[in-house]
């Protein structure tokens, strides 16, 4: 992830930067830690490589001594923090207009995820896909992402729409106690997916803001962003394989679906992904790796059903696998790794 050249915008460090001044800690301090001024936090043109971002999460958390930083910051960050997104949302006629607008337009604001909307007769929900690796900043990221659509899905319903349940796809926290206090519904850890649930009913009721006007000028505006972001991210042919891979647990694709997927040929894809200074095993070792250490850590799915899951018939090709990328076999993961 390091290596990867990202430009990530630096806005919402500037309520990280509040929320240590609301705890009396010393933000000038932080933002010398991180070679930064006050003056770039305020310059929503400025942006950061990944090592930055992810030092000013690691470093704020350190210095607030709170583990829980990303719930407060969440908290922090209502709908017209989101600039012209936010404005965007505003301008809705519905729930179900604001969710459709934020599944394309979020990497205006974030790299990081995607999002993908699944409704039933009783039941919507918002899923939260992971797109890059972030995994020593994902929990205060992720806690941070949903206490801000909670906080959207409030202000734009005046408070009549109601969360039913959230669940994350990481172990419950040493203070998991303190979700309660941001989420006024059942909260899941351990889940596959991250995922935001309310009731389908709630989609279609007319919003009081809504001024299809100035949607339309916010939506021109938007689809500007997305592509100077489009520029800043960088997002490279092996991000998308990756995010293709994640998205095909259980049924990964070969080389050549890959490549018939992407519109091009075997030997193209392989020389495409090898300028980047990787090639598809490497990529799908990494997605499998990823895969099985969450499975492992998150769940109680046996090492069988895990191997079964990542395509490997036989299992004792997986605990070879698993062995060569962590040193140790599935089961002694599982147990240095559970909470």
């Amino acid at each position: 992830m390091h290596n990867q050249p990202l430009k990530l915008p630096i806005y919402y460090m500037a309520q990280i930067k509040e929320q240590l001044d609301f705890w009396q800690k010393d933000s000038n301090v932080w933002l010398q830690q991180n070679h930064l001024t006050a003056n770039q936090l305020a310059n929503s043109e400025e942006t950061i490589n990944f090592a930055t971002y992810e030092s000013l999460i690691l470093s704020a958390i350190t210095m607030a001594e709170n583990d829980a930083l990303g719930l407060y910051i969440g908290e922090r960050i209502g709908i017209t923090s989101h600039g012209m997104l936010g404005f965007a949302l505003l301008n809705c006629s519905s729930i179900r207009e604001a969710m459709a607008m934020v599944q394309e337009y979020i990497n205006t604001r974030t790299p990081f995820i995607s999002i993908e909307i699944a409704e039933t007769t009783e039941d919507f929900k918002i899923i939260f896909k992971e797109i890059m690796p972030f995994e020593t900043i994902k929990r205060t990221f992720l806690e941070a992402m949903f206490v801000t659509f909670h906080n959207i899905l409030s202000q734009l319903t005046f408070s009549a729409l109601k969360i039913s349940s959230v669940h994350f796809n990481y172990a419950s926290p040493h203070y998991a106690d303190q979700y309660s206090n941001f989420f006024d519904c059942p909260i899941e850890f351990n889940q596959t997916k991250n995922e935001m649930h309310f009731a389908a009913k709630m989609l279609n009721i007319p919003l009081r803001l809504a001024d299809p006007i100035s949607l339309k000028q916010a939506r021109q505006l938007c689809d500007a962003e997305l592509a100077k972001m489009a520029n800043n991210f960088s997002p490279k042919l092996s991000h998308r394989v990756r995010e293709m891979l994640l998205n095909s647990v259980g049924h990964f694709p070969t080389l050549e679906k890959t490549a018939f997927r992407f519109h091009v040929g075997p030997r193209t894809l392989h020389r495409h992904l090898k300028s980047e200074g990787t090639s598809y095993r490497q990529i799908l070792e990494n997605v499998s790796h990823t895969i099985a250490s969450q499975q492992l850590t998150n769940t109680s799915i046996t090492v069988e059903e895990i191997s079964l899951l990542l395509g490997y018939i036989d299992v004792a090709n997986f605990r070879r696998a698993f062995k060569r990328w962590t040193g140790m076999t599935p089961s002694d993961y599982r147990t240095n790794n559970r909470n």
